[in-house]
């Protein structure tokens, strides 16, 4: 009997992988691909910061706190900055102005650092007001606590703030509409102030406003922007206000508040220190007078139209709007 392998059949050899075609960009026939490279390395700049302008390993992470609007890299980004610049004065004029009202807001009160505590920093954050026109309105300066540092269960605990959905708003706008509701947005200024901490936090003083020896730092009474805990504290201080006046919130979106008397209704929803008021009645004159005696707004100055400060209308001006 002949040997298996001569009665098994031949097999022809397999033929030798060849190499895959090469694709081309059908608009560019000279491309060639490269491997991806490290994506998630950000390559450095390619120029060397100023070294004035240089922080300390702290400040570098201090990128979370800002103003509502975008800050422009126009505007100084640290103290120093702000008082080496043309608008010094400026800048000046405006620290103060900060400085001051929160002193009189009683945001904090001078004491030594106890020992075995530590103070968490504090900065200034600067912002260029601009008009519609983009001309300057006022320059802003902003003090703020450097929260990043604040541990949890130690000078802080609840966070959360409700804020209203969009859904809810529009649902209110087409009310405002449909009802021929009169509309008010307010913005409080340094909401964040007003609101009052549960926990002890010690922070440095200011830079350029330290008072006292080296080891005396801020006890803070008051909330303050930056904190882990301000938005809650200011909803918190809100809550309460409203509720005391009657107005209660909504189940569904509990930032929003409703309140009815009569034919007296008045929707107001809510988002953090933004407050939208649509109201149907417009009798309230008397109620609004001893709100503002009762928070020493009465020598507020009213404003009829929401229109830039320092704008000027001229009869041809008016005579086009009228035509139109």
């Amino acid at each position: 009997m002949p040997p298996i392998d001569h009665l098994a059949p031949q097999l022809p050899p397999a033929p030798s992988p060849s190499p895959p075609p090469q694709q081309h960009h059908p608009r560019c026939s000279g491309c060639t691909t490269k491997p991806p490279g490290e994506w998630w390395k950000v390559p450095p700049t390619a120029s060397a910061p100023v070294e004035d302008d240089l922080e300390d390993e702290e400040d570098i992470d201090y990128q979370e706190v800002h103003f509502a609007e975008a800050t422009s890299t126009a505007d100084p980004h640290n103290y120093k900055q702000a008082m080496k610049g043309d608008d010094t004065n400026k800048w000046k004029n405006a620290v103060n102005a900060e400085y001051n009202t929160l002193l009189q807001h009683g945001t904090w009160e001078l004491v030594e650092l106890p020992p075995g505590e530590k103070a968490i920093g504090s900065g200034w954050v600067f912002k260029v007001k601009r008009n519609a026109d983009g001309s300057i309105e006022h320059y802003k300066a902003r003090l703020v606590a450097k929260g990043y540092s604040q541990h949890p269960g130690i000078d802080y605990n609840e966070v959360f703030a409700p804020t209203f959905c969009s859904a809810t708003l529009h649902l209110i706008l087409a009310l405002a509409a449909i009802e021929d509701m009169d509309l008010r947005f307010v913005d409080i200024s340094a909401a964040f102030t007003n609101g009052d901490l549960d926990v002890t936090i010690y922070m440095m003083q200011p830079e350029g406003f330290h008072q006292g020896g080296p080891n005396m730092i801020c006890r803070l009474k008051k909330s303050l922007y930056g904190l882990k805990q301000s938005a809650r504290q200011w909803n918190i201080k809100l809550h309460a206000a409203l509720t005391e006046i009657g107005f209660k919130k909504i189940e569904s979106d509990t930032s929003v508040y409703i309140y009815t008397n009569g034919e007296v209704k008045i929707f107001v929803p809510i988002y953090i220190d933004d407050i939208t008021i649509a109201s149907k009645s417009t009798h309230q004159r008397q109620f609004i007078l001893d709100m503002l005696e009762r928070y020493k707004m009465s020598d507020c100055h009213p404003v009829m139209t929401s229109m830039s400060p320092g704008t000027s209308l001229s009869k041809q001006i008016d005579a086009q709007c009228s035509i139109s």
